[in-house]
């Protein structure tokens, strides 16, 4: 029988790489809101979309990534990923280390 163990700092990690794309993401989207309310559309507001886009893009690769891609932390194997149904934990069975890696975080209900 596996046991269950806790992947350390896994939300805390998570969180902050959230927050490398989310900040600018914002920023972005301030600079398209201001310029978007100005008489013509410029360069800010172009380069505001074209941030906000690529911010988004971002998210979701990485988002995608992470969650997808989850590696054992003992023996750096890829784990499999399934569908979860909404509000389940997030967690990783690891059958080299029979180990089920607990992330911590649990599926959204979109």
């Amino acid at each position: 029988m596996p046991q269950i163990r806790k992947v350390e700092g896994f939300g805390g990690r998570y969180m902050l790489v959230n927050l490398a794309y989310v900040i600018p993401e914002g920023f972005c989207f301030w600079v398209l809101w201001r310029s978007s309310s100005a008489d013509t559309f410029g360069v800010a507001f172009v380069l505001g979309l074209v941030g906000f886009i690529a911010c988004v893009a971002t998210g979701i690769y990485l988002d995608v990534r992470r969650l997808r891609r989850f590696r054992c932390p003992v023996c750096h194997t890829q784990l499999p990923w399934h569908q979860r149904k909404p509000g389940e934990r997030l967690q990783y069975l690891c059958e080299r280390c029979d180990t089920i890696w607990d992330t911590g975080l649990t599926e959204a209900d979109d």
